[in-house]
């Protein structure tokens, strides 16, 4: 007696839950990975900040559901995920998933999503005036731009995560391309306002001594208008468990010694001449240059072991002092900016 033919609701109960296990198994791999590196297991918001993880968390309640609904109601299952989810033991013993047409989909998906982004940033734009034109735009305007269209692409990310194939960055590349235009306009608006800023600069005496700190420099508007074209570094930080052989490079932490003392040369930067001035604009722009990079490597050893781009919360000491450092090149730069355009 040949033993009776499996049904299609238990071929399909049977590769569901195959197909559960394995993703079970690969994200205990990175619960049990991540508790290795940083000493407790992952919380609900770490694994959602690892684009894979999300992934494949979503893929696993999708597949539960499934499961669960074809365990209580196998002929209504069948009919619902018969289209999108065939059962196919003889090629894979699992559930088909057809990676081309998946990537179809979320395209057209994310398409969709993207034509009703621009839609509402359409109507924004006719709500306040501001002309499609990104050359037209005044600064204002062109501020207001850069954040809507930023907000669109978060909005974005959060649904679908960072574009990864080919077909979504096909997709969202139109709104990349403004965002990154608009930036450039944006920094290109800044440094016009800058120079017609420096005429409105306070008398800087020769027989008084500055008090060269960064709580002494006043918020005005070109600060603001600077930071649209420096990295954001305030929402980032690093945890304070990265071990001793993630330090900084030793060129690293002599910048930073010589940022300390620049500091101290900063009260007399008034009184040297012109030439002395630019050598020290070309120094102070590559002392900032090179702590931006030792920010940017603290960033990414981070994110490569947290999953996760780095937040305020997470900074440590070493971070800190290194982003102090950064701000007061900065400000340094700026003064020695404004001295040499008021001698020339």
């Amino acid at each position: 007696m040949q033993p009776s033919t499996p049904s299609p609701s238990e071929l399909g109960l049977k590769n569901l839950a195959k197909h559960i296990n394995g993703l079970k198994k690969k994200i205990k791999k990175y619960e049990d990975e991540f508790e290795e590196n940083f000493g407790y297991r992952p919380s609900h918001s770490d694994k959602m900040s690892n684009r894979d993880i999300k992934r494949l968390c979503t893929e696993l309640n999708k597949l539960r559901k499934e499961h669960k609904m074809l365990k209580e109601d196998p002929i209504g299952a069948l009919l619902a995920f018969g289209n999108n989810r065939q059962v196919n033991v003889a090629d894979t013993g699992s559930p088909v998933n057809n990676n081309n047409s998946h990537e179809k989909s979320r395209a057209t998906s994310m398409e969709e999503m993207v034509m009703e982004v621009e839609k509402k940033l359409n109507e924004k734009r006719i709500k306040y005036n501001r002309p499609d034109n990104m050359e037209e735009l005044s600064y204002e305007q062109l501020v207001d731009e850069k954040t809507a269209v930023q907000k669109a692409l978060l909005h974005i990310e959060s649904t679908f995560g960072r574009p990864v194939s080919k077909e979504d960055r096909a997709v969202v590349r139109p709104l990349y391309d403004r965002y990154r235009t608009l930036k450039r306009l944006l920094i290109r608006a800044g440094a016009s306002k800058n120079k017609d800023s420096v005429s409105e600069l306070a008398t800087i005496l020769e027989h008084e001594t500055m008090d060269f700190t960064s709580s002494s420099l006043p918020g005005n508007p070109v600060d603001v208008d600077r930071r649209a074209s420096e990295p954001d570094m305030s929402h980032r930080g690093i945890l304070d468990c990265i071990d001793p052989a993630d330090q900084l490079p030793t060129d690293s932490d002599s910048q930073h010694s010589s940022s300390e003392g620049s500091r101290g040369a900063g009260e007399s930067l008034h009184a040297l001449p012109q030439e002395e001035l630019l050598a020290q604009q070309r120094a102070t722009r590559e002392e900032k240059k090179r702590l931006r990079r030792a920010l940017k490597e603290l960033e990414a050893q981070f994110e490569a072991r947290a999953g996760r781009r780095m937040q305020r919360e997470d900074r440590g000491p070493q971070v800190t002092t290194v982003y102090e450092s950064y701000k007061q090149a900065k400000a340094k730069l700026r003064l020695i900016d404004a001295l040499i355009a008021k001698k020339a």
